[in-house]
C-alpha cells in the first residue's frame, strides 16, 4: 500500500532484465481503475524509486 493525498493504493513494482534494465510499476486506484507505467534504466537509477516493502525475489541463477 502506498499512500496518496486521497488515501492508500496498492501498487506493484515489477524489474525485468534485458539490454536495459525495464521497470514497471502498475497502480490500482481506490475505484477500481488501473495506470501503469515503464521506463528503462540502470540498475543503479531504477534501485532509487525503490519505496516500501520487498514481498517476492527472484532466486539466483533463475529466469
Amino acid at each position: 500500500m502506498t499512500e496518496y493525498e486521497d488515501g492508500f493504493r496498492t501498487r506493484y513494482i515489477g524489474v525485468f532484465r534485458g539490454n536495459s534494465q525495464l521497470l514497471v510499476v502498475v497502480r490500482i486506484n481506490q475505484d477500481g481503475t488501473m495506470v501503469y507505467n515503464y521506463m528503462h534504466g540502470s540498475d543503479k537509477r531504477l534501485n532509487q524509486l525503490r519505496v516500501g516493502q520487498l514481498i517476492y525475489t527472484r532466486e539466483e541463477g533463475k529466469r
